[in-house]
């Protein structure tokens, strides 16, 4: 039986859920914003080099002594705050090229030759109204970066079996992610991923303990056949993450699982059989973001309004935004919720 958590109300919950944050990586160095469609976290393309001098015209109001005291002034704006993760960027690795490309957009090519294209857009959602935690934040989405441009060397040294979790996005990042390669010259990402409804994807990575990078088709392990990747990455995300609680409030209940891979516990089909035989209906759920996953009963129209405000508000202010759609599981699968 999973051990249940009550709470008072699912405002309190809802909020509970979105302060519990994993002291990780905002693991795709930029995942989603406002709301923002991530970048890719990897890419193959030549990069020019800008120097920290070629940097100054983005930060807008002179130049800058101590980029981590500046960091936590008040009033910064993107354009700055994209110079100083540039020069943070250098500082951690003084043999890498940074490139600013635009506000809040950078292409970093690290000193093994490696690149990483980031739009920053996630990160600074999380930075813009926090002056004084903003270094902390950083300095994960850094642990990020150094993990993302790992070289092939590095990753042969890591059990990449045992790392690879699911992790659910939608439709519009993916569609996202595969017309910035083909802009590239690519012919695709590379990412490996696969339907969940018609509107999310789970979408394959590896995680790390201070980061996550996604799963290239080139890096998965020999050992593991493609049609058991899903039952794989399962048993490794049951091992990593927390153990799984529920909460609830008299009109909804969300999961709990350590505030980074909730939205990824929908692949737990066992789980859901089991909701659906205790609400004594359908189960309609919500992922608006990767650390937020609620439900409640189809016959609920007070736990639905709430998990549509909750989706739409996770969505808009959120920094790991997923879908802000809810989804019914509806005869063994997980299908768009379209009524109340």
């Amino acid at each position: 039986m999973l051990p249940i958590v009550i709470i008072i109300a699912i405002a309190v919950a809802a909020a509970a859920i979105i302060l519990i944050l994993r002291s990780r990586a905002s693991r795709n160095g930029s995942e989603q914003s406002s709301p923002a469609r991530p970048r890719p976290d990897r890419s193959s393309t030549t990069t020019s080099t800008r120097r920290p001098d070629a940097l100054a015209p983005f930060a807008g109001d002179g130049a800058i002594e101590d980029w981590r005291s500046e960091l936590e002034k008040p009033g910064l704006t993107p354009q700055r705050f994209t110079m100083l993760y540039a020069l943070g960027v250098r500082e951690i690795d003084p043999d890498a090229s940074v490139e600013i490309t635009g506000p809040l957009q950078t292409k970093v090519k690290g000193s093994n030759g490696n690149e990483l294209t980031s739009n920053l857009d996630n990160l600074w959602a999380e930075c813009a109204d926090t002056p004084g935690r903003r270094g902390e934040v950083l300095a994960r989405s850094f642990n990020a970066m150094k993990t993302a441009l790992m070289d092939d060397d590095e990753l042969a040294e890591q059990d990449i079996a045992t790392r690879i979790i699911p992790v659910v996005r939608d439709l519009e990042w993916i569609e996202a992610v595969e017309g910035q390669a083909r802009e590239r010259g690519l012919k695709g990402s590379g990412l490996v991923y696969e339907p969940l409804t018609d509107s999310l994807m789970v979408i394959y990575a590896i995680d790390f303990p201070d980061a996550m990078r996604y799963l290239q088709a080139d890096e998965i392990p020999e050992e593991i056949e493609r049609k058991d990747l899903r039952q794989t990455a399962l048993m490794n995300l049951m091992r990593i993450v927390e153990p799984i609680g529920l909460a609830f409030t008299e009109i909804a209940g969300y999961v709990q699982a350590g505030g980074t891979y909730e939205s990824s516990l929908l692949l737990l089909d066992g789980l859901w059989d089991q909701q659906q035989q205790e609400l004594g209906g359908e189960v309609v759920a919500t992922v608006p973001a990767r650390h937020i996953l609620a439900f409640c009963s189809s016959s609920s129209e007070k736990g639905i309004a709430a998990l549509r405000e909750l989706a739409a508000e996770s969505v808009s202010h959120g920094s790991r935004g997923v879908s802000s759609d809810l989804f019914v599981w509806r005869e063994g699968a997980w299908k768009k919720f379209e009524s109340i």
